[in-house]
């Protein structure tokens, strides 16, 4: 029988499955990407069905029709402060039913309540309907991937939306244990692995021991519930406001256009020196323009990455290590890619020790290899 690994992430989702030949692949989505937005639209219409990915992004939906971030509320309590604090910046609304935290929304000219679960259900359908359509057959069982400090609420929340997906959860594995395994450090024998995670909205740090027989197992954890791409696609916005006149700034729209523009330029500066963001406008004829240099943008966000290396510190001391007892640091998540990330790990562990490789950060769901 069929099945798939899915990584179903804060920002991004991928999925992946087993080439006959035994090569795990990722499979693209309908726009030939290997990564879809885990994002979910709500149009209002007659009997419009949800949007997913790309064309929820894009799409003209009330920003408090559009979803994103679920995976920051499943399994949680409204009041849990993590909630809370999310919530300040969250442009759709939260409300509190019996303790969990649901989106309230209309949607079809229909009032709505939705879990996180039936959030990420849509985007789990969506990870289906791309391996279905690239293997011509039907697909109703997977793995799938979950932070290591999940605690069993989010699992089964997780494991519910799945539920709802049409999807049979064959095993939910550690992101840690499975970023290991994608990299096959537990074919190199006895090794403590560090894991450096930046994602798209959150860090996360692991140290991994590895015994020489196959078998790993994670010694210690830590990370940041708010630090990522998104993070510094604002501090990247915010200094480019601060250069722009009379900007539309209560404008969602043009906001959204900037931060998408932020996005490509920090994206750009792991390629070049320097990168361009321009908004053209339709009340001036030259629109607004700013030269970025990676130079700023390392000023930008040293403060954001270097507190990334205090975490890196708390989790050695837990696994009573020092940064010389750690033989192999894996860099995974698309933010490092910013090399300066790279560069920070460079000096705290030695060059030699860093392994990366792009393909490999999302073949982290190769665990249906399990």
């Amino acid at each position: 029988m069929i099945y798939i690994g899915i990584d179903l992430g804060t920002t991004f989702s991928c999925v992946a499955t087993i080439k006959p030949n035994g090569k795990p692949t990722v499979i693209p989505n309908f726009d030939g990407l290997k990564v879809t937005p885990s994002v979910v639209a709500y149009p209002n219409g007659e009997t419009l069905e949800p949007l997913v990915g790309k064309s929820a992004v894009k799409s003209s939906v009330p920003l408090e029709n559009i979803i994103y971030d679920s995976k920051r509320f499943i399994g949680r309590q409204y009041n849990d402060e993590s909630v809370q604090e999310d919530m300040k910046s969250w442009p759709f609304k939260i409300i509190d039913d019996k303790g969990k935290p649901l989106v309230k929304l209309t949607h079809n000219n229909e009032e709505k309540k939705l879990a996180a679960e039936e959030i990420s259900a849509e985007v789990l359908k969506m990870m289906k309907k791309i391996a279905e359509n690239h293997l011509r057959k039907e697909v109703t069982r997977a793995v799938i991937t979950v932070p290591a400090h999940f605690d069993q609420r989010q699992r089964h929340s997780t494991m519910e939306a799945a539920k709802l997906a049409g999807i049979e959860v064959i095993r939910l594995v550690n992101e840690p244990t499975a970023v290991a395994i994608a990299y096959g450090v537990h074919n190199q024998g006895k090794k403590n692995v560090f894991i450096y995670d930046l994602g798209g909205g959150t860090f996360d740090c692991s140290i991994v021991k590895c015994n020489g027989s196959n078998k790993i197992s994670v010694v210690a954890t830590g990370g940041h519930k708010h630090l990522g791409g998104q993070d510094f696609d604002k501090i990247i916005a915010d200094y480019a406001l601060e250069n722009f006149k009379n900007f539309p700034r209560n404008n969602p729209k043009m906001m959204r256009r900037l931060i998408k523009e932020c996005t490509e330029a920090k994206m750009t500066l792991s390629c070049h020196g320097t990168a361009t963001i321009f908004i053209d406008s339709t009340v001036s004829d030259d629109g607004w323009k700013l030269i970025l240099t990676r130079d700023k943008l390392n000023q930008l966000i040293d403060k954001k990455l270097r507190g990334t290396l205090d975490i890196v510190d708390e989790a050695l001391r837990t696994a009573n290590m020092k940064a010389t007892d750690i033989d192999i640091v894996i860099l995974a998540g698309g933010s490092t890619r910013i090399l300066m990330v790279q560069d920070l790990l460079e000096k705290k562990f030695s060059k030699d020790k860093l392994w990366y490789d792009s393909n490999k950060n999302l073949l982290k769901i190769l665990n249906l290899r399990v």
